[in-house]
């Protein structure tokens, strides 16, 4: 009987040992691939009830990780000199088996230690990749994170940046809802992006966010389209950049943003673009119910961008900024009915902390101003200005300490009272083709550091003669850009 285990026939084994082996090897693949085909027949009914017309295709892929393979690149020319493989090694010759459809693959770099390589057998295909095609498919899906139970896993890898990009071209989708409600992040995130989530409303997690989240520090939400309410952001006790773009149907923004009182305490850069159902953005809100609104939204906000929100008007006044302010195709913001430079002013009023003020394409400079006393700008810009001289306020800025005039042709010269500014350390003019010279009072801003013209030409002509060269010996740096500066062409001066 012993003999009838082993009973080798030429290139044959009629044994029963190899007999007992086949029968075990058929079985089991029989019984693995029975089960497996009941399984994908109990899906495809599950899809057609919901969707007669569905029936979906399947690749079926065993990943193995317990076994004893490994694989090495030599490092040298001694044969125990090797290292690991690199990252995305896929070996599918040579050691995989004859007849069934497998390979190996080591996804990851193998940092400590060495690397053990993952055994992919595939089952099924009825989807019909190519072999180069399903080992890159399998190479990205090992890069994928579980994000069932990033909330609770104690032992997640702590992610910088967690950005959501919904489906587009579905309104109101049920889907976007679903798929942002299994996806509460991780609480040590720190940046939060959503674009275009189309659900009427946001998931629970995200209208209790500080709660969730409570290490964020920034947070954009971007092509949010049917929400008409935001997140309570105000409660985030760490947030210090805040953006909001195309978030259509917002009307307003009032103390629900807050989410209570000590709003947005750490807020330092707040932007708003294409908000173009915003109409109303009140800045200012009471402690407690029937209070009287005497706390500001954003307490320490050093840079505010509004751009394209063509509606908006801010109530009762804005708020205080102590970096720098940007608003662009968004009237409403500065006139509320009235003209824009007056309201500027007014603006500028709720602003004394404000530091730099950039005035583009306004034609209406002259106009009378009350609040220039209070102001404490540090720098100015007037660029594309059609004006023929300078404002009268100007010259009452006496903490001004860079001053550019940039663009504005029509401008034939510049006034004795800018010796006034008496602060003035940095003066730019450039392309001003009617200024023909620089006035006698320059003398007097001994604090001026550096002066800088371009493509002015009759103030080059001005700039030739030895006696107005004089004028300028008190300045630290003088710069002229054009070549046909007899002195000071294409050169730095340090006197």
């Amino acid at each position: 009987m012993i003999d009838s285990l082993f009973k080798p026939e030429g290139a044959e084994d009629n044994g029963l040992i190899r007999e007992l082996l086949l029968d075990f090897y058929i079985s089991r693949m029989q019984l693995v691939r029975a089960s497996l085909m009941r399984i994908l027949d109990q899906i495809v009914k599950a899809c057609k009830f919901l969707d007669d017309s569905w029936f979906p295709k399947f690749t079926v892929i065993v990943a193995q990780k317990n076994h004893h393979t490994r694989f090495f690149e030599p490092k040298g020319p001694r044969d125990d000199n090797v290292t690991n493989v690199p990252a995305g090694t896929v070996v599918d010759t040579g050691i995989c088996h004859p007849r069934n459809y497998d390979f190996y693959m080591c996804a990851h770099a193998g940092m400590i230690g060495t690397t053990r390589p993952t055994h992919y057998h595939v089952l099924h295909d009825e989807i019909g990749f190519s072999p180069d095609d399903l080992q890159e498919l399998v190479h990205s899906l090992s890069y994928v994170i579980n994000m069932s139970n990033l909330q609770s896993n104690r032992h997640v890898i702590p992610l910088p940046e967690f950005v959501v990009h919904a489906a587009e071209g579905k309104k109101g989708s049920v889907e976007d809802m679903e798929l942002l409600r299994e996806l509460v992040p991780p609480r040590n995130l720190e940046h939060f992006e959503l674009n275009g989530y189309s659900n009427v409303i946001f998931p629970t997690w995200l209208m209790d966010i500080a709660m969730y989240l409570p290490n964020l520090v920034s947070v954009c939400l971007w092509d949010i389209t049917q929400c008409d309410s935001l997140p309570p952001l105000g409660q985030l006790p760490n947030l210090k950049r805040l953006k909001l773009v195309a978030v259509s149907s917002i009307t307003k923004i009032d103390r629900s943003f807050c989410g209570g009182v000590k709003a947005f305490t750490r807020l330092e850069d707040f932007s708003m673009f294409r908000m173009e159902s915003l109409e109303e953005w009140t800045t200012a809100y009471s402690k407690g119910e029937g209070g009287v609104a005497d706390q500001f939204m954003f307490p320490n906000l050093k840079e505010l961008e509004i751009f394209g929100c063509h509606k908006l008007r801010l109530n009762p006044r804005p708020p205080r900024v102590k970096g720098t302010w940007r608003i662009g195709e968004s009237d409403g913001v500065l006139c509320n009915g009235e003209r824009v430079l007056r309201t500027l002013w007014k603006l500028l009023r709720h602003l004394p902390a404000i530091k730099g003020l950039n005035i583009k394409q306004c034609n209406d400079l002259n106009s009378s101003s009350d609040i220039v006393g209070a102001c404490s700008l540090r720098e100015l810009t007037l660029l594309g200005c059609d004006i023929t001289s300078l404002p009268q306020w100007l010259g009452h800025l006496t903490t001004l300490q860079k001053l550019r005039i940039r663009s504005c042709e029509s401008l034939n010269n510049l006034p004795e009272w800018l010796g006034d500014l008496v602060s003035l350390k940095d003066l730019n003019i450039y392309d001003c083709h009617g200024i023909v010279s620089l006035p006698e009072s320059i003398q007097r801003l001994t604090k001026l550091k550096r002066l800088t013209i371009q493509d002015c030409p009759a103030l080059e002509q001005w700039g030739k003669l030895k006696e107005n060269r004089r004028k300028i010996r008190h300045i630290k740096e003088v710069r002229a850009l054009l070549y046909y500066w007899l002195y000071f062409a294409l050169t730095i001066f340090t006197i």
